[in-house]
Protein backbone atom coordinates (compact mmCIF):
# COMPACT_ATOMS: atom_id res chain seq x y z
CA UNK A 1 0.00 0.00 0.00
CA UNK A 2 3.01 2.15 1.08
CA UNK A 3 4.19 1.72 -2.62
CA UNK A 4 1.10 2.85 -4.21
CA UNK A 5 0.33 5.97 -2.43
CA UNK A 6 4.20 6.68 -3.29
CA UNK A 7 3.50 6.03 -6.76
CA UNK A 8 0.06 8.43 -6.86
CA UNK A 9 2.23 11.48 -5.00
CA UNK A 10 5.06 10.93 -7.62
CA UNK A 11 3.00 10.78 -10.45
CA UNK A 12 0.31 13.66 -9.21
CA UNK A 13 0.53 15.36 -11.76
CA UNK A 14 0.58 13.09 -14.96
CA UNK A 15 -2.22 10.51 -13.53
CA UNK A 16 -5.01 12.99 -13.97
CA UNK A 17 -3.79 13.62 -17.45
CA UNK A 18 -4.83 10.21 -18.20
CA UNK A 19 -7.91 10.52 -16.58
CA UNK A 20 -8.75 13.29 -18.84
CA UNK A 21 -7.88 11.13 -21.45
CA UNK A 22 -10.29 8.67 -20.15
CA UNK A 23 -12.81 10.88 -19.88
CA UNK A 24 -12.63 12.80 -23.27
CA UNK A 25 -12.75 8.93 -24.85
CA UNK A 26 -15.67 8.12 -22.81
CA UNK A 27 -17.91 11.37 -23.48
CA UNK A 28 -16.18 11.54 -27.61
CA UNK A 29 -16.50 7.21 -28.03
CA UNK A 30 -18.60 6.12 -30.58
CA UNK A 31 -21.90 4.66 -30.25
CA UNK A 32 -20.94 1.19 -31.62
CA UNK A 33 -20.58 -2.17 -30.18
CA UNK A 34 -19.13 -5.37 -31.63
CA UNK A 35 -19.80 -6.72 -34.72
CA UNK A 36 -23.40 -8.39 -35.75
CA UNK A 37 -22.84 -12.25 -33.89
CA UNK A 38 -20.35 -10.85 -30.95
CA UNK A 39 -23.18 -8.53 -30.03
CA UNK A 40 -25.67 -10.51 -29.83
CA UNK A 41 -23.78 -13.35 -27.76
CA UNK A 42 -22.61 -10.43 -25.27
CA UNK A 43 -26.09 -9.67 -25.16
CA UNK A 44 -27.64 -12.85 -24.87
CA UNK A 45 -24.88 -14.12 -22.55
CA UNK A 46 -25.56 -10.69 -20.13
CA UNK A 47 -29.31 -11.68 -19.63
CA UNK A 48 -28.79 -15.27 -19.35
CA UNK A 49 -26.30 -14.24 -15.73
CA UNK A 50 -28.91 -11.68 -15.26
CA UNK A 51 -31.93 -14.04 -15.09
CA UNK A 52 -30.02 -17.19 -13.57
CA UNK A 53 -27.16 -16.58 -12.15
CA UNK A 54 -22.93 -16.22 -13.15
CA UNK A 55 -22.38 -19.97 -11.90
CA UNK A 56 -25.03 -21.23 -14.28
CA UNK A 57 -23.74 -19.39 -17.71
CA UNK A 58 -22.18 -22.46 -19.13
CA UNK A 59 -25.29 -24.56 -19.38
CA UNK A 60 -25.69 -21.95 -22.53
CA UNK A 61 -23.24 -22.86 -24.39
CA UNK A 62 -20.87 -19.98 -24.20
CA UNK A 63 -17.69 -20.32 -25.72
CA UNK A 64 -15.27 -17.66 -23.91
CA UNK A 65 -13.73 -18.33 -20.77
CA UNK A 66 -14.71 -17.34 -17.20
CA UNK A 67 -13.04 -13.81 -16.52
CA UNK A 68 -14.73 -12.00 -19.25
CA UNK A 69 -18.35 -14.01 -17.18
CA UNK A 70 -17.91 -12.33 -14.63
CA UNK A 71 -17.00 -8.48 -16.07
CA UNK A 72 -21.16 -9.65 -18.22
CA UNK A 73 -22.01 -10.46 -14.54
CA UNK A 74 -20.99 -6.75 -13.48
CA UNK A 75 -22.00 -5.21 -16.44
CA UNK A 76 -25.59 -6.72 -15.61
CA UNK A 77 -25.80 -6.14 -11.87
CA UNK A 78 -25.22 -1.93 -13.02
CA UNK A 79 -28.08 -1.75 -15.70
CA UNK A 80 -30.59 -3.54 -13.56
CA UNK A 81 -33.12 -4.32 -15.40
CA UNK A 82 -32.75 -7.13 -18.79
CA UNK A 83 -34.17 -3.91 -20.85
CA UNK A 84 -31.30 -1.97 -19.81
CA UNK A 85 -28.60 -4.98 -20.21
CA UNK A 86 -29.86 -4.91 -24.33
CA UNK A 87 -30.12 -1.06 -24.60
CA UNK A 88 -26.69 -0.61 -23.35
CA UNK A 89 -24.87 -3.43 -24.46
CA UNK A 90 -22.19 -0.93 -26.11
CA UNK A 91 -21.37 0.64 -22.70
CA UNK A 92 -19.24 -2.97 -22.14
CA UNK A 93 -16.63 -0.22 -23.94
CA UNK A 94 -15.96 1.63 -20.82
CA UNK A 95 -14.90 -1.54 -19.05
CA UNK A 96 -11.73 -2.44 -21.70
CA UNK A 97 -10.90 1.62 -22.31
CA UNK A 98 -9.92 1.33 -18.66
CA UNK A 99 -7.73 -1.61 -19.20
CA UNK A 100 -5.89 0.68 -22.46
CA UNK A 101 -5.59 3.75 -20.65
CA UNK A 102 -4.35 1.87 -17.17
CA UNK A 103 -1.60 0.24 -20.37
CA UNK A 104 -0.68 3.22 -21.38
CA UNK A 105 -0.17 4.43 -17.89
CA UNK A 106 1.93 1.66 -16.69
CA UNK A 107 3.92 2.54 -20.10
CA UNK A 108 4.41 5.40 -19.24
CA UNK A 109 5.74 3.83 -16.05
CA UNK A 110 8.09 1.81 -17.35
CA UNK A 111 9.77 4.20 -20.28
CA UNK A 112 9.31 7.71 -18.13
CA UNK A 113 13.44 7.03 -17.08
CA UNK A 114 14.36 7.30 -20.59
CA UNK A 115 12.87 10.71 -21.17
CA UNK A 116 13.95 14.14 -19.89
CA UNK A 117 10.76 15.07 -18.16
CA UNK A 118 7.62 13.19 -17.06
CA UNK A 119 5.66 15.34 -19.39
CA UNK A 120 7.45 14.20 -22.40
CA UNK A 121 7.51 10.56 -21.52
CA UNK A 122 3.58 11.37 -20.93
CA UNK A 123 3.33 12.51 -24.00
CA UNK A 124 5.29 10.30 -25.65
CA UNK A 125 2.95 7.03 -24.49
CA UNK A 126 -0.27 9.10 -26.69
CA UNK A 127 2.01 7.78 -29.69
CA UNK A 128 0.24 4.55 -28.37
CA UNK A 129 -3.29 5.48 -26.85
CA UNK A 130 -4.06 8.00 -29.23
CA UNK A 131 -3.15 5.69 -32.31
CA UNK A 132 -6.10 4.58 -34.31
CA UNK A 133 -4.84 0.81 -34.66
CA UNK A 134 -4.51 0.33 -30.79
CA UNK A 135 -7.88 2.46 -29.83
CA UNK A 136 -9.63 1.20 -32.81
CA UNK A 137 -10.46 -2.33 -31.46
CA UNK A 138 -12.47 -1.57 -28.72
CA UNK A 139 -13.79 2.23 -29.31
CA UNK A 140 -14.66 1.41 -32.60
CA UNK A 141 -15.19 -2.05 -33.06
CA UNK A 142 -16.18 -2.67 -29.28
CA UNK A 143 -14.20 -6.04 -28.78
CA UNK A 144 -12.27 -6.67 -25.34
CA UNK A 145 -8.79 -7.77 -26.11
CA UNK A 146 -7.12 -4.97 -24.19
CA UNK A 147 -8.36 -6.53 -21.12
CA UNK A 148 -6.69 -9.36 -21.34
CA UNK A 149 -3.30 -7.71 -23.26
CA UNK A 150 -3.31 -5.42 -20.21
CA UNK A 151 -2.61 -8.73 -18.15
CA UNK A 152 0.21 -10.02 -20.14
CA UNK A 153 2.18 -6.73 -19.73
CA UNK A 154 1.79 -6.51 -16.29
CA UNK A 155 2.65 -10.12 -15.98
CA UNK A 156 5.75 -9.25 -17.90
CA UNK A 157 6.29 -6.28 -16.27
CA UNK A 158 6.54 -8.03 -12.92
CA UNK A 159 8.84 -10.64 -14.74
CA UNK A 160 10.98 -7.87 -15.52
CA UNK A 161 11.23 -7.31 -11.61
CA UNK A 162 12.00 -10.61 -10.54
CA UNK A 163 8.61 -10.90 -8.90
CA UNK A 164 7.89 -14.60 -9.54
CA UNK A 165 4.56 -14.91 -7.76
CA UNK A 166 2.76 -12.01 -9.25
CA UNK A 167 4.41 -12.50 -13.17
CA UNK A 168 2.66 -15.90 -12.58
CA UNK A 169 -0.84 -14.61 -10.59
CA UNK A 170 -1.36 -11.89 -14.09
CA UNK A 171 -0.26 -14.38 -16.83
CA UNK A 172 -2.75 -16.98 -15.42
CA UNK A 173 -5.23 -14.18 -14.92
CA UNK A 174 -5.08 -13.08 -18.54
CA UNK A 175 -5.48 -16.90 -19.89
CA UNK A 176 -8.75 -17.39 -17.39
CA UNK A 177 -9.76 -14.25 -19.77
CA UNK A 178 -8.80 -15.56 -23.24
CA UNK A 179 -6.66 -18.54 -23.88
CA UNK A 180 -4.65 -16.59 -26.93
CA UNK A 181 -2.95 -15.52 -23.85
CA UNK A 182 -1.76 -18.75 -23.41
CA UNK A 183 1.13 -17.85 -25.94
CA UNK A 184 2.90 -16.24 -23.81
CA UNK A 185 3.53 -18.60 -21.77
CA UNK A 186 6.64 -19.78 -22.64
CA UNK A 187 7.84 -16.11 -22.98
CA UNK A 188 6.85 -15.61 -19.20
CA UNK A 189 8.14 -19.51 -18.20
CA UNK A 190 11.80 -18.42 -19.37
CA UNK A 191 11.83 -14.62 -18.56
CA UNK A 192 11.66 -15.83 -14.76
CA UNK A 193 13.50 -19.22 -14.89
CA UNK A 194 16.60 -17.56 -13.69
CA UNK A 195 15.06 -16.36 -10.59
CA UNK A 196 13.09 -19.51 -10.15
CA UNK A 197 16.24 -21.35 -10.72
CA UNK A 198 18.57 -19.57 -7.98
CA UNK A 199 16.33 -19.76 -5.46
CA UNK A 200 14.67 -22.67 -5.68
CA UNK A 201 13.30 -24.72 -2.23
CA UNK A 202 9.99 -26.04 -1.37
CA UNK A 203 8.94 -23.27 0.58
CA UNK A 204 10.01 -20.89 -2.55
CA UNK A 205 7.23 -23.57 -4.82
CA UNK A 206 4.81 -22.93 -1.99
CA UNK A 207 4.86 -19.09 -1.88
CA UNK A 208 5.06 -18.69 -5.79
CA UNK A 209 2.22 -21.07 -6.22
CA UNK A 210 -0.20 -21.08 -3.28
CA UNK A 211 -2.13 -17.24 -4.46
CA UNK A 212 -2.14 -18.52 -7.91
CA UNK A 213 -3.69 -21.82 -7.12
CA UNK A 214 -6.22 -20.32 -4.76
CA UNK A 215 -6.83 -17.31 -7.57
CA UNK A 216 -7.49 -20.60 -10.22
CA UNK A 217 -10.08 -22.01 -7.43
CA UNK A 218 -11.57 -18.74 -6.97
CA UNK A 219 -12.26 -17.87 -10.53
CA UNK A 220 -13.93 -21.54 -11.04
CA UNK A 221 -15.53 -22.20 -7.99
CA UNK A 222 -18.95 -20.57 -8.95
CA UNK A 223 -18.33 -23.21 -11.63
CA UNK A 224 -17.17 -26.24 -9.50
CA UNK A 225 -20.31 -25.52 -6.96
CA UNK A 226 -23.07 -25.53 -9.85
CA UNK A 227 -21.50 -28.54 -11.06
CA UNK A 228 -20.86 -26.88 -14.66
CA UNK A 229 -16.80 -27.49 -14.25
CA UNK A 230 -16.47 -29.95 -16.90
CA UNK A 231 -18.56 -28.45 -19.54
CA UNK A 232 -15.98 -25.25 -18.81
CA UNK A 233 -13.14 -27.50 -19.87
CA UNK A 234 -15.23 -28.56 -22.54
CA UNK A 235 -15.51 -24.63 -23.40
CA UNK A 236 -11.50 -24.78 -23.48
CA UNK A 237 -10.92 -27.76 -25.48
CA UNK A 238 -13.74 -27.20 -27.87
CA UNK A 239 -12.28 -23.33 -28.57
CA UNK A 240 -9.37 -24.73 -30.95
CA UNK A 241 -10.79 -25.45 -33.99
CA UNK A 242 -13.81 -23.95 -33.57
CA UNK A 243 -12.98 -21.94 -36.78
CA UNK A 244 -11.79 -24.34 -39.03
CA UNK A 245 -10.74 -21.73 -42.32
CA UNK A 246 -7.45 -21.38 -43.21
CA UNK A 247 -8.23 -17.75 -42.55
CA UNK A 248 -10.63 -15.87 -40.32
CA UNK A 249 -9.94 -12.43 -41.85
CA UNK A 250 -6.29 -12.24 -40.57
CA UNK A 251 -4.26 -10.59 -43.62
CA UNK A 252 -1.49 -13.42 -43.01
CA UNK A 253 0.91 -15.83 -44.35
CA UNK A 254 -1.95 -17.62 -46.39
CA UNK A 255 -2.79 -14.86 -48.55
CA UNK A 256 0.36 -15.34 -49.93
CA UNK A 257 -0.96 -18.56 -51.10
CA UNK A 258 -4.58 -18.20 -51.74
CA UNK A 259 -6.68 -15.64 -53.16
CA UNK A 260 -9.04 -16.11 -50.41
CA UNK A 261 -7.93 -18.50 -47.79
CA UNK A 262 -11.88 -17.29 -45.79
CA UNK A 263 -13.23 -19.88 -48.20
CA UNK A 264 -10.74 -22.93 -47.54
CA UNK A 265 -11.15 -25.42 -44.54
CA UNK A 266 -7.76 -25.88 -42.87
CA UNK A 267 -8.43 -29.82 -42.72
CA UNK A 268 -6.98 -29.77 -46.70
CA UNK A 269 -3.47 -29.86 -47.18
CA UNK A 270 -1.16 -30.52 -49.55
CA UNK A 271 1.60 -33.38 -49.14
CA UNK A 272 -0.63 -35.37 -46.66
CA UNK A 273 -0.32 -32.50 -44.09
CA UNK A 274 -3.23 -30.17 -43.61
CA UNK A 275 -2.91 -26.25 -43.41
CA UNK A 276 -3.58 -26.10 -40.12
CA UNK A 277 -0.52 -28.72 -39.57
CA UNK A 278 1.90 -25.84 -41.58
CA UNK A 279 0.94 -23.15 -40.31
CA UNK A 280 1.23 -24.76 -36.49
CA UNK A 281 4.46 -26.28 -37.33
CA UNK A 282 5.43 -22.64 -39.25
CA UNK A 283 4.50 -20.67 -35.80
CA UNK A 284 6.41 -23.46 -33.88
CA UNK A 285 9.79 -22.53 -35.51
CA UNK A 286 9.23 -18.64 -35.64
CA UNK A 287 8.00 -18.93 -31.91
CA UNK A 288 11.58 -20.69 -31.72
CA UNK A 289 13.45 -18.18 -32.59
CA UNK A 290 11.27 -15.54 -31.22
CA UNK A 291 12.63 -16.66 -27.82
CA UNK A 292 16.11 -18.32 -28.76
CA UNK A 293 17.95 -15.58 -26.54
CA UNK A 294 15.91 -16.76 -23.61
CA UNK A 295 16.24 -20.58 -24.31
CA UNK A 296 19.96 -19.84 -24.91
CA UNK A 297 20.29 -18.06 -21.50
CA UNK A 298 18.30 -21.45 -20.13
CA UNK A 299 20.35 -24.03 -21.11
CA UNK A 300 23.57 -21.88 -19.94
CA UNK A 301 21.99 -22.01 -16.52
CA UNK A 302 21.05 -25.68 -16.35
CA UNK A 303 25.13 -26.31 -17.16
CA UNK A 304 25.94 -23.70 -14.01
CA UNK A 305 27.54 -21.46 -16.48
CA UNK A 306 27.60 -17.52 -15.69
CA UNK A 307 25.93 -15.95 -18.00
CA UNK A 308 25.22 -11.78 -19.32
CA UNK A 309 21.11 -11.02 -18.58
CA UNK A 310 18.95 -10.14 -21.88
CA UNK A 311 18.65 -6.53 -22.39
CA UNK A 312 14.92 -5.38 -21.41
CA UNK A 313 14.34 -4.30 -24.88
CA UNK A 314 15.30 -7.64 -26.08
CA UNK A 315 12.43 -8.89 -23.45
CA UNK A 316 10.36 -6.23 -25.01
CA UNK A 317 11.01 -7.16 -28.83
CA UNK A 318 9.82 -11.26 -27.92
CA UNK A 319 6.77 -9.97 -26.15
CA UNK A 320 6.01 -7.87 -29.84
CA UNK A 321 7.28 -11.08 -32.53
CA UNK A 322 5.15 -13.41 -29.69
CA UNK A 323 1.88 -12.54 -30.97
CA UNK A 324 2.32 -11.38 -34.64
CA UNK A 325 3.85 -14.89 -35.43
CA UNK A 326 1.04 -16.63 -33.74
CA UNK A 327 -1.55 -14.43 -36.13
CA UNK A 328 0.86 -14.78 -39.10
CA UNK A 329 1.43 -18.11 -39.81
CA UNK A 330 -1.60 -19.99 -38.03
CA UNK A 331 -5.14 -20.76 -39.71
CA UNK A 332 -8.13 -20.15 -38.09
CA UNK A 333 -7.12 -16.39 -37.03
CA UNK A 334 -8.91 -13.02 -36.30
CA UNK A 335 -7.43 -9.64 -37.36
CA UNK A 336 -7.55 -8.66 -33.71
CA UNK A 337 -5.86 -11.49 -32.65
CA UNK A 338 -2.70 -9.83 -33.37
CA UNK A 339 -4.14 -6.67 -30.66
CA UNK A 340 -1.00 -7.25 -28.05
CA UNK A 341 1.93 -7.08 -30.58
CA UNK A 342 0.73 -3.02 -31.02
CA UNK A 343 0.73 -2.33 -27.06
CA UNK A 344 4.43 -4.21 -27.07
CA UNK A 345 5.58 -2.69 -30.10
CA UNK A 346 4.10 0.75 -28.80
CA UNK A 347 6.48 -0.04 -26.02
CA UNK A 348 9.69 -0.64 -27.57
CA UNK A 349 9.38 1.76 -29.91
CA UNK A 350 9.11 4.47 -26.75
CA UNK A 351 12.22 2.23 -24.66
CA UNK A 352 14.45 2.64 -27.82
CA UNK A 353 13.28 5.48 -30.05
CA UNK A 354 12.96 2.89 -32.93
CA UNK A 355 9.63 3.46 -34.30
CA UNK A 356 9.44 1.63 -37.53
CA UNK A 357 8.23 -1.69 -37.08
CA UNK A 358 5.55 -0.42 -34.23
CA UNK A 359 4.51 2.38 -37.25
CA UNK A 360 4.54 -0.89 -39.99
CA UNK A 361 2.67 -3.02 -37.32
CA UNK A 362 -0.11 0.07 -36.81
CA UNK A 363 -0.47 0.33 -40.72
CA UNK A 364 -1.24 -3.23 -41.27
CA UNK A 365 -3.48 -3.92 -38.41
CA UNK A 366 -5.61 -1.06 -38.78
CA UNK A 367 -5.97 -1.54 -42.70
CA UNK A 368 -6.83 -5.41 -41.68
CA UNK A 369 -9.01 -4.80 -38.50
CA UNK A 370 -11.07 -1.55 -40.74
CA UNK A 371 -11.46 -3.68 -44.28
CA UNK A 372 -12.99 -7.13 -42.09
CA UNK A 373 -15.37 -4.33 -40.14
CA UNK A 374 -15.48 -1.21 -42.55
CA UNK A 375 -17.04 0.24 -39.95
CA UNK A 376 -15.25 3.87 -40.67
CA UNK A 377 -16.78 3.04 -44.57
CA UNK A 378 -19.68 3.05 -43.42
CA UNK A 379 -21.16 0.58 -45.74
CA UNK A 380 -20.28 -3.32 -46.47
CA UNK A 381 -19.17 -3.09 -49.85
CA UNK A 382 -15.26 -3.91 -50.55
CA UNK A 383 -12.55 -1.67 -50.36
CA UNK A 384 -11.12 -1.40 -53.69
CA UNK A 385 -8.12 1.04 -52.78
CA UNK A 386 -4.81 -0.81 -53.24
CA UNK A 387 -3.67 -0.09 -49.78
CA UNK A 388 -6.19 -1.93 -48.23
CA UNK A 389 -5.94 -5.28 -50.29
CA UNK A 390 -5.08 -8.54 -48.61
CA UNK A 391 -1.88 -9.31 -50.24
CA UNK A 392 -0.35 -5.56 -50.04
CA UNK A 393 -1.48 -6.00 -46.18
CA UNK A 394 0.22 -9.30 -45.55
CA UNK A 395 3.76 -7.70 -47.30
CA UNK A 396 3.43 -5.55 -44.82
CA UNK A 397 3.22 -7.90 -41.96
CA UNK A 398 6.36 -9.48 -43.62
CA UNK A 399 8.46 -6.41 -43.38
CA UNK A 400 7.64 -5.49 -39.82
CA UNK A 401 8.52 -9.21 -38.71
CA UNK A 402 11.75 -9.06 -40.56
CA UNK A 403 12.34 -5.85 -38.99
CA UNK A 404 11.73 -7.25 -35.55
CA UNK A 405 13.62 -9.79 -35.96
CA UNK A 406 16.27 -7.72 -37.27
CA UNK A 407 16.55 -5.56 -33.96
CA UNK A 408 16.18 -9.04 -32.19
CA UNK A 409 19.48 -9.62 -32.96
CA UNK A 410 20.95 -6.99 -33.70
CA UNK A 411 24.03 -6.35 -31.78
CA UNK A 412 24.38 -3.04 -30.04
CA UNK A 413 27.13 -0.42 -31.50
CA UNK A 414 29.35 -0.77 -28.54
CA UNK A 415 29.57 -4.63 -29.25
CA UNK A 416 30.23 -4.04 -32.69
CA UNK A 417 33.16 -1.61 -32.09
CA UNK A 418 34.92 -4.56 -30.15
Amino acid sequence: MKKIISKIKEDKKIIPAYLLILILFVAFMPDSGPGGFDKICFTSWSNYIFANGLQNIYKFGIDYLPIFQYILFLYGKTQGTAENVVLNINSLKYVTLLFDVFSAYLVYSFVKTKYKTKESAFLATLFILLNIAYFYNNVIYGQVDGIYTCMVFISLLYGLKKKISLSVFFIVLAINFKLQAIIFLPLIGLLIFPEIWNNLSFKNIIIWLTPVFILQILILLPFIISGDLLILLKVVKSSMGKYPKVSMGAFNVWYLFFEDPNQIFDKQGVFGRSYNKYGLLAFSISLFFTIWLLIKQTFIILKGKKYNSIPTEKIILMATLTPLVFFYFNTQMHSRYIHPAILFGGVYALYTKRPLAFVLLSIAYFLNIENGSKLLKSDITPYTYFFFQPLFVSCIFVIAIIVLLYELYRKPKDVERN
